[in-house]
C-alpha cells in the first residue's frame, strides 16, 4: 500500500517514535520516492528528508499542503525536482538503516539521565493515633491540614 501511494500524511499530537514514515521510506524503495507530510510533533519529522513539517492543528495549512501535492503537475516529475527527491529519499534510507529502534531507545535514556534529579525524600507518614499520643505533650502544638476543613489543636 505504501509503494502505491505518492504521499504519506501523519499527523499525531504527541508522539515519540513513530515507525511508519521509516516503514514508507522504506517500502517506496529507491526509484519512487514519496514525499510525507507529517505533524511537527512526530518524534522523526526533523531527521527526515522530503517532508514537510505542519502543525496538526492548523487544518488550513495541512490541507494546503495536501493539495499542492495532489495538483503537482507531471512535468515537476521529470524536472530537476524529481533527482533531487532521488537524493533525499537515499539519504532517507541511509538514516534509517543506521538509526536502529535501539538507537533510538539507548538516545532517550541518555537523554532523560542528563535531566533526571533526584527528588526529594517522601515524607514519612505519621498515623493518626502517634498524632493523639504527641498532643498530650505539655508544649506540643499542631496544625492539622484537611483538603476540606483547616483544624487548629491549640496545646
Amino acid at each position: 500500500m505504501y509503494r502505491l501511494s505518492d504521499v504519506l500524511t501523519l499527523k499525531p499530537i504527541r508522539d515519540g517514535l513513530n515507525l511508519v514514515p521509516y516503514e514508507y521510506i522504506l517500502s517506496s524503495g529507491k526509484t519512487q520516492p514519496g514525499r510525507m507530510i507529517l505533524s511537527e510533533c512526530t518524534g522523526c519529522s526533523r531527521a527526515l528528508s522530503l517532508t514537510v513539517r505542519v502543525n496538526p492543528f492548523d487544518k488550513r495549512t495541512v490541507a494546503d499542503v495536501m493539495k499542492l501535492f495532489v495538483t503537482a503537475c507531471e512535468a515537476d516529475k521529470e524536472s530537476q525536482t524529481q533527482t533531487d527527491d532521488k537524493l533525499r529519499q537515499k539519504a532517507n534510507i541511509s538514516y534509517v538503516t543506521e538509526h536502529s529502534t535501539r538507537d533510538w531507545a539507548e538516545s532517550f535514556l541518555r537523554d532523560v539521565e542528563k535531566v533526571y534529579e533526584p527528588s526529594r525524600p517522601v515524607p514519612k507518614i505519621v498515623r493518626r493515633t502517634d498524632i493523639f499520643k504527641r498532643r498530650e505533650t505539655p508544649d506540643a502544638k499542631y496544625i492539622l491540614l484537611n483538603s476540606e476543613i483547616n483544624f487548629v489543636y491549640p496545646a
